[in-house]
């Protein structure tokens, strides 16, 4: 069950600092310079909030971060309202185009895989990769009113197993080719 306001922690870049595929971003002594606020690293960490939009491959993400510069590879972690973090998965996942009911099925597919997926590491700073490692998130801007609808007329829904939410593996494209469920998870 998720709880009202609930966040979800979603790593959206690791990588080096000096990346194309991160903008606007860079380091200068001691403070990180990203959407145009100085931030200041403490022990190489931060937790900041912008409004500006960062521009990390196709998504512009706002919101609060937790920034982690380690061995010249910096780590950002957006922190997201967690029916917020839908439609930035919807935008990555599926056309907005498709028919409503199917935008609404992929949303609760999207909410159980995310709510099976919180909390199962505790050792990592993050719930999910914004990747095809675990659903791509193109962030919380610009996001299709269909994909806001979706999540909205979805609110809460989950698919349960035995009272606990499904992890719900979906793909965005198969390119025709699947396997048998047994060959990709045995048992």
């Amino acid at each position: 069950t998720l709880l009202q306001g609930e966040s979800i922690r979603v790593r959206v870049y690791q990588g080096p600092i000096a990346s194309t595929t991160m903008k606007p971003a860079r380091l200068q002594g001691e403070h990180l310079l990203v959407g145009g606020l100085a931030v200041r690293l403490t022990n190489g960490s931060a937790d900041f909030t912008t409004k500006a939009a960062l521009e990390i491959g196709a998504g512009l993400y706002t919101g609060r971060f937790l920034a982690k510069l380690s061995g010249g590879e910096l780590r950002l972690v957006n922190v997201v309202d967690f029916e917020s973090y839908l439609p930035g998965v919807l935008a990555g996942e599926i056309s907005w185009s498709w028919p409503m009911e199917a935008i609404k099925a992929q949303a609760v597919a999207a909410r159980s895989f995310a709510r099976a997926q919180m909390g199962q590491n505790r050792t990592l700073a993050w719930d999910l990769d914004g990747t095809p490692l675990s659903q791509v998130f193109l962030g919380t801007v610009s996001n299709h009113p269909h994909f806001v609808e979706a999540v909205k007329r979805t609110r809460g829904q989950v698919v349960l197993w035995k009272g606990q939410p499904v992890i719900a593996y979906f793909h965005a494209n198969s390119g025709g080719e699947t396997e048998r469920p047994g060959d990709v998870w045995p048992g």
